[in-house]
């Protein structure tokens, strides 16, 4: 597959390409490559997806519980924090929260790998950060991994909060406004298993609440069905 630079006329088919990229988190999902984007991806989306995704977008507030192993985390975590800073252009502030630190910290770099990475458009691939350039993460060419936080080239608007940072049960957030939340896994089988775990994670989302931006800023909630 060849790899190219964007036009800059580009022709009709690479611009409707990129429109339908850019329609919806599950339609830019499979733009990117190892997934639907090469024609052999690891992981697929389908229609169960593209309903999640919908579903999602119907609230302020919404909770997603999604079958394991169905591409969860990677869809309406990772992606989903993708597609959202490349249409909003800088004025995202992007919570992304998890059952531990280091959990949302590997969600927050893999964010930051997929903006540095490609996307395949009419058969081509096309780097990210070209399409969209006010999205390149700043000074972390070459840095791979967990992150805590990280800003775009485009960022805009008042405030101290990085374009993306993190959180989970037990840390504090004091002080950031984001304009929008994706809880992955916030409660799982290990940090719910006695009282005080609980309501340190019943603690962590009443805080987000409390922190959004205004009421309208989305708080999206995914996870998986297990038994306590």
């Amino acid at each position: 597959m060849r790899r190219s630079s964007p036009l800059e006329v580009p022709p009709l088919s690479l611009s409707a390409a990129l429109s339908k990229a850019l329609s919806s988190p599950v339609e830019f999902g499979r733009c990117l490559p190892g997934y639907d984007g090469d024609g052999d991806g690891r992981k697929q989306f389908g229609g169960l997806h593209a309903e999640g995704s919908a579903f999602l977008r119907e609230h302020t507030r919404t909770s997603l519980v999604f079958p394991r192993n169905h591409a969860k985390t990677t869809l309406f975590c990772q992606i989903e924090a993708v597609w959202t800073l490349v249409r909003e252009r800088g004025v995202t502030r992007l919570l992304l929260g998890s059952a531990t630190l280091p959990l949302a910290k590997q969600n927050a770099g893999k964010v930051r790998e997929l903006l540095e990475g490609d996307l395949i458009l009419d058969g081509q691939r096309f780097p990210v950060a070209r399409l969209f350039p006010w999205a390149r993460p700043v000074n972390v060419r070459g840095i791979v991994g967990p992150c805590k936080d990280f800003n775009i080239v485009g960022r805009k608007g008042p405030g101290k909060e990085p374009s993306v940072f993190t959180g989970g049960p037990g840390t504090s957030l004091a002080g950031y406004r984001p304009t929008k939340a994706i809880l992955d896994d916030v409660v799982n089988e290990q940090n719910c298993r006695t009282r005080e775990q609980r309501e340190r994670a019943i603690e962590f989302i009443a805080q987000v609440e409390a922190l959004m931006y205004d009421a309208a800023s989305p708080i999206y909630m995914v996870s998986t069905p297990w038994a306590p």
